[in-house]
C-alpha cells in the first residue's frame, strides 16, 4: 500500500510530541503549565490566556495563566486558584468578560484591545483570538484563549481543532487532580490506620507475665487494615492466673475503639475473684452500655488454679480454643460456649472446668489463624475477596499443626507460622492474627 509522506507537516511531531508528554505527567499543576506552553508553541500564539470561572457568577473570572510573545509573565497551578484576584467586578472585567458571558466557543476578527481595563496594553497588538469554554458537569470552569497578531489569523478550522484538544486535555487534568487527591487521602488513611496500630499494640500486655507452674508464649500479628484482635492476662491476689483473648467485629477506628473500651472495663474489674463467666457478663453489661451499634465481641476467658492444675473457662461467641495433651492428641474445647458480647442483655454465661496434666498446652487464638486462605486454584478467577476454589486453613489446619510441634509455646507459635505461610503463600494477612499459648510446666 502507498505510504503518504506526511514528514513536511511540522505540526504531526509537536503534537506527537505534547501527547507523549501528557502520558508522563502525574501532577495536574505540571501537565496544565506544560500544555499551556507546548499549545502557545504549536498554534504559532501571540498571547495565550487562561482564566478560571468555577463558582463564579457571570461575567467574572481569576487569570490563571497569561502569556505574551516568547515569555510566560504569569501562571498559577490549579491547587492555588483560590488564591487568584476576581475580576469582572461592577462590570470591570473589559474583553475578557464579554468573552465568558455566555457558554459557548468564541472567534473574534478585527480586535483592538489597547486600554484593556484588566490587561491593560498587554493585548494591544493582537487582532484575533478563539476562546473555548473547558466544561465540567456541564458547566464551564475554565477558558482558554488564543491570540494571534493578525485581525484574520485565526479562523473557524482553528476553533474546531481548539475546542476538542483543549476539552480532552481538561478531561486529563481532572483526572489527575482525582487521582492526587485520592492518593493524598490514601496516605492520610495509612498514617491514620499506622497510628492506630501503634495504639492498639500499646493497649496489648507489654511483656509476658512470668507465673509459676507455666510457660507462656503470644504472638501478635496485624492485617493491612486496623482489626480488633485483643489479649491480656490478669495476676490474682490469692495466685489465680488469668488469660482472655478477644476479637471485635470489623476493621479499623471502630474496632480499634471498642477494644480500647473492653481493655478499661476488663482493666477495672470489681472484684479479682470473679470468675470468668462473671467476667464476661460484667463486660457485656458495660459494653452494651456504650451503644456500640453495629458491633460485637467474642471473647474467650481463663482462670488458672495453679494448686489444682485446674482451667476454669468461659467462652462469649469466640473460636473453640484447643488442648494439646502430653501424648500428642489435640482436641477441642467445646464447652461453656454462649453468645459474644454487647448482643444480649445478661445472657447466661457459663462456665466448665479443665484438669490439666503437666506438660499440657492450651492454645487461645483468633479467626485470623482459622479464616486465612489458600490461593486460588489454577485457572480460578482470583478477584479481590473472592474465595472461590480456595481453602480455609481451617480448624482441621491448626490441629494438625498442633500435633506435629512439641507444644512448648515457643514452637507452638512457630508451627503455626510456618503452616499458615505455606497454606497462604504470603506475609501479608486479610485479618489480625493473635496466638497465646500456654503450657503447664512438668
Amino acid at each position: 500500500m502507498p505510504r503518504v509522506d506526511i514528514s513536511a507537516n511540522p505540526r504531526i511531531p509537536q503534537y506527537v510530541d505534547l501527547a507523549l508528554a501528557l502520558s508522563r505527567q502525574s501532577d495536574p499543576d505540571v501537565l496544565v503549565e506544560d500544555f499551556t506552553r507546548r499549545m502557545a508553541s504549536i498554534t504559532n500564539a501571540d498571547a495565550f490566556v487562561s482564566l478560571n470561572v468555577e463558582g463564579l457568577p457571570t461575567g467574572r473570572f481569576k487569570i490563571a495563566t497569561r502569556v505574551v510573545g516568547d515569555g510566560r509573565d504569569y501562571y498559577h497551578p490549579p491547587s492555588r486558584f483560590d488564591e487568584l484576584t476576581i475580576h469582572g467586578v461592577l462590570g470591570g472585567g473589559g474583553f475578557l468578560s464579554e468573552v465568558i458571558s455566555t457558554p459557548e466557543p468564541k472567534l473574534y476578527h478585527g480586535l483592538s484591545l489597547a486600554g484593556d481595563p484588566v490587561m491593560g496594553e498587554a493585548l494591544a497588538h493582537v487582532g484575533s483570538c478563539v476562546a473555548v469554554p473547558l466544561f465540567d458537569a456541564g458547566r464551564p470552569i475554565n477558558w482558554p484563549i488564543i491570540f494571534r497578531r493578525d485581525p484574520r489569523g485565526l479562523g473557524e478550522g482553528d476553533l474546531e481543532q481548539f475546542v476538542l484538544r483543549a476539552n480532552l486535555v481538561s478531561r486529563v487534568v481532572k483526572h489527575l487532580q482525582t487521582m492526587k487527591e485520592v492518593r493524598r487521602l490514601n496516605d492520610q488513611r495509612a498514617a491514620q490506620l499506622e497510628q492506630i496500630a501503634r495504639i492498639q499494640q500499646s493497649l496489648l500486655p507489654a511483656r509476658t507475665p512470668r507465673v509459676r507452674g507455666l510457660d507462656i508464649a503470644t504472638s501478635y500479628l496485624t492485617s493491612n487494615e486496623a482489626g480488633g484482635d485483643y489479649f491480656d492476662f490478669f495476676e490474682h491476689a490469692d495466685g489465680r492466673f488469668s488469660a482472655m483473648i478477644a476479637d471485635v467485629s470489623g476493621h479499623g477506628a471502630g474496632a480499634a475503639t471498642v477494644m480500647a473500651m473492653l481493655q478499661t472495663i476488663l482493666r477495672m474489674l470489681p472484684d479479682s475473684a470473679m470468675t470468668p463467666a462473671e467476667a464476661l457478663a460484667h463486660a457485656n453489661r458495660h459494653l452494651l452500655s456504650k451503644n456500640i451499634e453495629g458491633s460485637f465481641v467474642t471473647a474467650f476467658f481463663a482462670t488458672f488454679d495453679p494448686s489444682r492444675r485446674r482451667l476454669t473457662v468461659a467462652n462469649a461467641g469466640h473460636n473453640r480454643p484447643v488442648l494439646r495433651r502430653r501424648d500428642g492428641a489435640v482436641e477441642t474445647v467445646r464447652e461453656a460456649a454462649s453468645v459474644p458480647l454487647a448482643v444480649l442483655d445478661d445472657p447466661p454465661y457459663e462456665q466448665a472446668t479443665l484438669e490439666l496434666a503437666p506438660g499440657e498446652t492450651f492454645v487461645l487464638y483468633t479467626d485470623g489463624i482459622v479464616e486465612a486462605f489458600s490461593p486460588p486454584e489454577h485457572g480460578a478467577p482470583a478477584g479481590p475477596g473472592s474465595t472461590a476454589s480456595r481453602r480455609m486453613f481451617g480448624e482441621e489446619g491448626l490441629v494438625q499443626t498442633l500435633r506435629a510441634c512439641t507444644g512448648q509455646p515457643g514452637c507452638v507459635i512457630d508451627s503455626i507460622h510456618g503452616a499458615l505461610f505455606e497454606h497462604t503463600g504470603r506475609r501479608a494477612r486479610d485479618d489480625d492474627q493473635t496466638i497465646v499459648a500456654i503450657r503447664t510446666e512438668s
